[in-house]
């Protein structure tokens, strides 16, 4: 049986990366060789395409709705803005002179494809690069709203891209460096917070920067992290992946208070 529902779902994927193909040549005049999934999260799962003529893109979509849109296109507007100043994705325009469309339930924009990956085992230095990179954000006049590792690629080292700016803002700049501060320590194992927050704020080099300030977002983001992971139980496949990431998110947060 298990066996039987397996390759149910293989067949159901390759019908619909089809159909996927199919609207991607329709809206773009793209002939896509062949796709494959290669993130997936709580909101948006993002597909490696490579077109017939050896072209890269990556294909982002998300479930449609009138709040999704408004974010999508300000990360796509934030991204152009920003690319004068730092490696942002190069969005393409479709037929229609849109960046976006409509594939049955979902949104959907391309890019160009951008070779690199997350860094998901964090150093100080990949830190220091993230820190700069707000501190270029920041002047702007904006915030990104959630620079985390998943946000980012590197490649030997450097960063390579800055993506994801659908929760940009104006605000106050202590959030963004207490989200940052704290999803990188979250992958920056037997590292304690206390050295991760004194280095984001001795890099960030602000003496208007309340640290006060700091640590109650850091704490907030910690809650509304757990709060996430709860939410999304029923989003996970296996249960086990769910309580492993529920129970890290709770020892985090308790981590966090006693500072």
């Amino acid at each position: 049986m298990a066996n039987n529902a397996k390759q149910k779902y293989i067949e159901g994927l390759a019908t619909y990366h089809k159909r996927l193909e199919a609207a991607i040549q329709t809206n773009y005049g793209i002939d896509t060789e062949y796709l494959e999934v290669i993130s997936w999260g709580y909101h948006t799962t993002a597909i490696y395409a490579k077109s017939t003529d050896n072209k890269e893109f990556l294909l982002k979509l998300a479930d449609w709705s009138e709040n999704k849109e408004v974010d999508v296109l300000r990360d796509i507007d934030v991204s152009n803005r920003l690319r004068s100043a730092m490696p942002t994705p190069m969005y393409i325009k479709n037929l229609s002179g849109n960046y976006t469309f409509r594939f049955e339930d979902k949104i959907l924009r391309l890019s160009h494809y951008i070779s690199g990956l997350s860094p998901l085992k964090m150093d100080f230095d990949i830190l220091g690069q993230m820190v700069d990179l707000l501190k270029t954000i920041h002047s702007f006049k904006i915030l990104h709203g959630d620079l985390t590792p998943h946000n980012v690629l590197i490649s030997f080292g450097e960063i390579v891209a800055v993506m994801d700016f659908e929760m940009s803002s104006t605000g106050p700049r202590e959030w963004d460096l207490a989200r940052t501060a704290f999803f990188s320590w979250n992958y920056m194992s037997q590292t304690a917070f206390d050295k991760v927050a004194q280095f984001v704020l001795e890099k960030y080099a602000d003496t208007s920067i309340e640290s006060d300030l700091f640590y109650k977002y850091v704490v907030e983001n910690a809650q509304k992290h757990l709060a996430s992971v709860k939410k999304h139980r029923e989003d996970y496949d296996q249960q086990e992946d769910w309580e492993r990431d529920c129970s890290f998110a709770k020892k985090q947060l308790e981590l966090i208070t006693t500072i």
